[in-house]
């Protein structure tokens, strides 16, 4: 059975937190998080993160909201979704950046025991009308026309209307239809 990587984002308290579990400073956005040591050593590693944070010119953000990303079987049975990742971001983020992210995650889905091989592959990427995402959703997901030897071409070439653009391994975008109609 195939499946859809859902994301969108949800609202989050902008705060900075200790992360027990890797003794690093958790809160901040993943856009620019990596420019500086977050893990907790000493007190001069604290001292610098703050500066890098609240200082006359930031380096990094706390994270304006999370991107949540999850994977739902097309199934009448066992269908809910199954969240995947939560990733802070400040809003700086390009679609260059979007397209890495989506990408990476359908990777993981596709090369890992536990995704791909044990449950069905993505069939499915739908997004809401977030104008990066769009960009980063066209970049990768029109990549490809359906041809004509493939079993699917015969049935789907007389839909009229329907997109027989596609990324590696036959995921297809599309858009919620919430969203769509509010254009």
């Amino acid at each position: 059975r195939g499946h859809s990587l859902l994301m969108d984002e949800i609202a989050i308290n902008e705060a900075a937190y200790y992360e027990k579990s890797s003794n690093c400073i958790g809160g901040l956005c993943r856009d620019y998080a990596g420019l500086i040591d977050i893990k907790l050593t000493d007190y001069e590693t604290i001292a610098n993160a703050s500066e890098a944070i609240h200082g006359d010119n930031p380096l990094c953000h706390y994270g304006k909201e999370a991107t949540v990303g999850a994977i739902a079987a097309f199934s009448g049975n066992h269908y809910s979704p199954l969240p995947i990742l939560v990733s802070l971001t400040c809003k700086t983020e390009k679609a260059d950046d979007a397209e890495i992210l989506i990408e990476r995650v359908l990777d993981c889905w596709r090369t890992n025991p536990n995704g791909e091989t044990r449950f069905g592959p993505i069939w499915s990427f739908p997004t809401d009308s977030d104008s990066t995402r769009r960009l980063a959703c066209h970049s990768l997901f029109m990549k490809y026309d359906l041809g004509s030897s493939s079993m699917l071409y015969e049935t789907l070439l007389h839909l009229p209307g329907l997109n027989l653009k596609f990324r590696a391994h036959l995921v297809t975008m599309d858009f919620n239809p919430k969203h769509l109609i509010k254009r």
